[in-house]
């Protein structure tokens, strides 16, 4: 399948920058381990070691797949491939249960949620924090979301859930009004936000969904929240949506791979580029050492 257009201009900014770039799909890549030898492939052919790899998304669905693939990302840490975001990290953050738990556990503000397999707890669940909101452990984009307002309904879609094999993860729906924050960090700064409303009749503010965006200038204490956040799970670069509530400032998601398409609309900023040259001197500062 075509590259998806985050992916393209990653390629474009690292190709005029003078890099030699393979784009590649996580299953496409294989390896073996010997004693005192490591290979790599590409599809068929053997791979020379990359200097380094933009991790931007891997299908965690089935376990046995996930797991060879993860393993080969691996590999290529161990060998020396400086992977971006690093592979431990972006499975965390991958996990929406798991980085709210790292995340609570560091002192941040998260949403009440709750993740589990049994259907009535679930519906004990959203009779007590309605409305809520239905989420893929392993979503993306507020894609597969559902807004849970009716009891009953909410019970028939988690007997179905546990029907098909599914977890569930269930979460309260903050007081936002369709309106939350998107700040994209790299390394140890902020390199800009946003503020994302929901278009009208939608409760979801993922900007892939249609959601307008404008330029937002952080207070201080509003930018360490998010680079506390992505710092909690080891991530690079991420995309940390925030929502203030009278209750506080509260962190909805950290995303490992996020779009940016939403913040260089509203702020100008050419992101593929100062992702290449951030990782150019990661790079450099790692051979230097």
């Amino acid at each position: 399948p075509r590259p998806d257009k985050h992916v393209r201009e990653l390629k474009e900014a690292a190709e005029r920058r003078g890099h030699k770039v393979k784009l590649a799909e996580a299953w496409t890549l294989s390896s073996s381990v010997s004693e005192g030898k490591i290979l790599f492939w590409l599809g068929a052919k053997r791979l020379k070691l990359p200097d380094v790899c933009f991790l931007r998304g891997i299908d965690l669905g089935l376990y046995e797949l996930a797991s060879r693939r993860l393993s080969v990302l691996r590999h290529l840490e161990h060998a020396g491939t400086y992977v971006v975001n690093p592979v431990d990290a972006f499975v965390r953050a991958r996990n929406k249960y798991e980085a709210l738990l790292l995340l609570a556990k560091a002192g941040l503000k998260i949403p009440k949620t709750l993740a589990t397999e049994v259907p009535p707890l679930a519906y004990e669940f959203v009779k007590q924090a309605k409305p809520c909101v239905y989420k893929p452990i392993l979503g993306s984009m507020g894609m597969g979301s559902v807004k849970l307002e009716d009891e009953d309904f909410a019970y028939n879609l988690f007997r179905k859930l546990y029907e098909i094999g599914s977890a569930i993860c269930v979460q309260e729906l903050l007081p936002i009004k369709g309106r939350d924050l998107r700040i994209f960090v790299i390394g140890n700064r902020v390199l800009g936000a946003i503020e994302r409303v929901a278009k009208p009749k939608e409760w979801r503010t993922n900007v892939a969904l249609g959601a307008d965006v404008r330029r937002v200038h952080l207070r201080p204490e509003v930018e360490e929240v998010a680079l506390k956040a992505a710092r909690v799970l080891g991530l690079e670069y991420a995309g940390a949506d925030l929502a203030e509530t009278e209750d506080g400032l509260y962190v909805l998601e950290v995303n490992a791979s996020p779009g940016w398409q939403g913040l260089k609309r509203a702020t100008g900023i050419d992101v593929a580029t100062e992702l290449v040259e951030f990782v150019e001197q990661k790079v450099q500062l790692g051979q230097q050492l």
